[in-house]
């Protein structure tokens, strides 16, 4: 069932134009237009949360967020597929709008440890009901607010696509 969501046409598309792979002068006929850089099931119950982590400032090349002469090439690109309802106190995902472009780090992440999202100035948290999709460029400063309801799992599928030329973060060999 997991490989029927690898390309499925409600997200694959925009994955795709998001790293760049739809332009011509980008795509690679020998391996296709992406690849998977990871594929992962999360499953969380009551506690916990996911810290502050990527963004604009120091972020990894594979994280990277670029438009120029109108065509996107973002070095990973996210689809994070809900399967189970995930609203307030169950440990959604938080972004900071616009922190993939932005040249600073985050004040409040400045001589910190990690830290959670949901004390962090200008995160929003990102409900989604069973089957919703919520695709974003892994270089926007994300994570996951705290799971206080003492009930339940929040449970989501993530694919990680990037351009067909990069390279994983884990050894080809073995494959």
């Amino acid at each position: 069932v997991w490989e029927s969501f690898i390309d499925h046409p409600a997200w694959f598309r925009k994955a795709v134009h998001f790293i760049g792979a739809d332009d011509p002068e980008n795509f690679d006929n020998n391996h296709g237009p992406a690849f998977i850089d990871e594929c992962f099931a999360s499953i969380r119950r009551s506690g916990g949360y996911f810290y502050l982590h990527s963004g604009g400032y120091h972020g990894a090349m594979r994280g990277q967020y670029r438009y120029l002469n109108g065509v996107f090439r973002c070095g990973q690109v996210n689809a994070l597929m809900a399967l189970t309802d995930i609203g307030p106190g169950d440990g959604g995902t938080m972004v900071i709008p616009g922190s993939h472009k932005s040249n600073f780090a985050h004040p409040q992440s400045i001589g910190r440890d990690p830290m959670p999202m949901d004390d962090v100035e200008g995160a929003i948290e990102v409900h989604l009901n069973a089957g919703d999709v919520l695709l974003f460029c892994d270089g926007i400063t994300h994570g996951g607010s705290s799971r206080t309801n003492p009930d339940g799992e929040r449970r989501v599928v993530i694919y990680r696509y990037g351009p067909s030329w990069a390279a994983t973060r884990r050894s080809r060999s073995s494959e």
